[in-house]
């Protein structure tokens, strides 16, 4: 169903883009089929269990594996041509972070699993939306970091002004074409809302939900604090 196919699809992407074996390498002939990529669903899960909906343990369904192998090839693409705008020192690193933010950003955008295209298979669309991201970042060039903005970070953080924190460094670091800072920043943020949904629904103690806050906070503090120091 779409929500595997672009599950599929991301993972394959960032398998290729990160120099990984191709897991589910199938022959072109079995995924690149106008009859594969029909693969829209007329109606919302009744639950998140839905097995129309998302796929849960066992083998991978074939919208899984038609995803994957589409989001493989051009994820290879992606790191053939990042490979001429990304010193040979920092591209493997890159290339990790990319995927660590594509990653979580499509997960967090499909927690809202009516918006509009979250169910079409369309490879093309996927790729551009993917090539934008990462050209965004590539193609900036060298820019001098304001480290007034990183200041008010740091003293955002020492009030426990998390949100807030994470926020202006999401901003910031996306300014600065900076896509491992940008990922640091947006991997707290999620963690953070995951934290906070599982407080929200008892999952977790309140000790152990400001003792885990408190561990995201340090770490980011941490982070800003040697960018400070550069």
């Amino acid at each position: 169903m779409g929500y595997n196919f672009r599950l599929g699809y991301t993972e394959g992407f960032n398998q290729a883009l990160t120099g990984k074996a191709n897991e589910y390498k199938l022959p072109e002939h079995a995924w690149h089929s106008g009859e594969r990529l029909s693969l829209l669903i007329d109606r919302p899960p009744e639950s998140p269990g839905d097995e129309n909906w998302c796929h849960a343990g066992g083998e991978e369904p074939e919208h899984y594996k038609t995803g994957y192998n589409w989001g493989y090839k051009d994820g290879r693409e992606e790191r053939e041509k990042a490979g001429a705008a990304i010193p040979a020192g920092d591209f493997e690193r890159c290339m990790e972070a990319f995927a660590g933010s594509i990653k979580i950003l499509y997960t967090q955008i499909n927690k809202e699993r009516y918006l509009v295209g979250v169910l079409e298979a369309n490879p093309e669309e996927e790729k551009s939306s993917r090539h934008r991201f990462i050209q965004e970042f590539v193609s900036a060039g060298n820019l001098k970091p304001d480290k007034n903005v990183l200041h008010e970070i740091d003293f955002l953080l020492s009030g426990n002004n998390i949100q807030r924190a994470i926020d202006l460094s999401l901003s910031y670091f996306r300014d600065l074409k900076s896509i491992a800072g940008f990922c640091f920043a947006l991997t707290v943020r999620s963690k953070l809302m995951y934290l906070r949904e599982d407080s929200k629904k008892g999952r977790i103690e309140k000790a152990g939900y400001l003792a885990e806050k408190a561990e995201l906070e340090n770490s980011l503090m941490k982070f800003i604090k040697e960018k400070l120091e550069q």
